[in-house]
């Protein structure tokens, strides 16, 4: 079957099926029909840093995935981040484990034989590559921040929805492994167990024995007022998705066509009200947001701050969503 009619095919098939949309232009031969040996999906890890190896050891355990290629600058951390994947693969038994390095991302998202990327690049390059990988129709994990600026949640949003492509935000906290504790406390207050919420406290870090004595691998559990409170929920209680693990539920969505738990569209207007209260910050004055229109109402300088100029035009996402026909 020609591509453009195997393309066609699968767009009539699938594209009407309860709880689907319409497939990405780009839809790799190999995860349908005969030529699908293993029905993996290619992925590549962007960015093999202490985080990045972190990806990319969650990427490794999960069934649907095969990391075929890493990238990073520095060489020592891209020698580091391929000798994990193939030593991954040879422990299970295979022979001649190859996963291909690259220096330069784009080389990365030029490839027909990958599917997917994970990018965890340095936070302020996160954007970037990102609407670039969605632009090439590479499926994207990319780790929180997602972007910088609202510019940037703006673009990556456009491009995201112009390709059709998966993009999971690193917001681990929405899967049950290993912060289980996240999901539960949050079905609690979506329930209404707790009545009106009139003010929240959030605390960010802790004493080092605090770690020590609660190592991140089975949470302390939820603790409440009232016992009643974390009592199990109801057959008809508004629930989170199904979610193992968050890399998981990005393959299991790619493989799918369909939302994951953790999509742009959400995780680009969190970024935009933080944004919006660090420009008041700066401004030193209250500022009105129109999250309609995703500007401040009637406030020059401030929207002036909406974006950053690019230190150099290949750092411009602006220009890539251009060329690309994505307004």
């Amino acid at each position: 079957m020609a591509e453009s009619s195997r393309r066609s095919f699968l767009k009539a098939s699938l594209g009407g099926a309860a709880g689907l949309v319409l497939l990405p232009d780009f839809i790799p031969a190999r995860l349908f029909g005969a030529d699908a040996p293993s029905k993996k999906i290619h992925v590549a890890q962007i960015g093999c840093g202490r985080m990045g190896r972190s990806d990319l050891g969650n990427i490794l355990t999960e069934p649907l995935a095969r990391v075929v290629a890493v990238c990073d600058l520095d060489s020592h951390r891209l020698a580091a981040g391929k000798k994990m994947a193939e030593d991954f693969y040879t422990e299970r038994g295979e022979s001649g484990a190859d996963v291909k390095p690259f220096h330069d991302y784009h080389d990365i998202l030029a490839s027909p034989d990958i599917d997917a990327v994970v990018v965890t690049v340095p936070d302020h390059s996160h954007a970037i590559v990102a609407i670039e990988a969605a632009i090439a129709g590479k499926h994207v994990y990319v780790q929180k921040p997602v972007i910088y600026s609202i510019a940037e949640a703006i673009g990556l949003r456009k491009a995201v929805e112009a390709k059709k492509i998966i993009l999971q935000t690193g917001s681990q906290q929405r899967s049950e492994h290993p912060w289980h504790s996240f999901r539960a406390a949050s079905e609690v207050v979506r329930n209404g167990r707790l009545g009106q919420l009139k003010a929240i406290k959030i605390g960010i870090g802790d004493k080092p024995s605090a770690y020590k004595a609660a190592p991140m691998t089975a949470p302390p559990p939820l603790r409440a007022s009232d016992k009643k409170i974390l009592s199990p929920l109801g057959g008809s209680a508004v629930r989170w998705m199904p979610s193992k693990t968050h890399h998981g539920n990005w393959l299991e969505s790619i493989a799918a066509n369909r939302q994951p738990i953790a999509p742009i569209q959400q995780s680009a207007r969190s970024r935009e009200a933080c944004a919006a209260a660090w420009i008041g910050m700066k401004l030193k004055r209250k500022l009105t947001w129109d999250a309609a229109m995703e500007k401040f109402v009637g406030d020059d300088a401030a929207n002036a701050l909406r974006s950053r100029p690019a230190r150099k035009l290949d750092y411009d996402f602006e220009v890539a969503l251009k060329k690309a026909g994505i307004a």
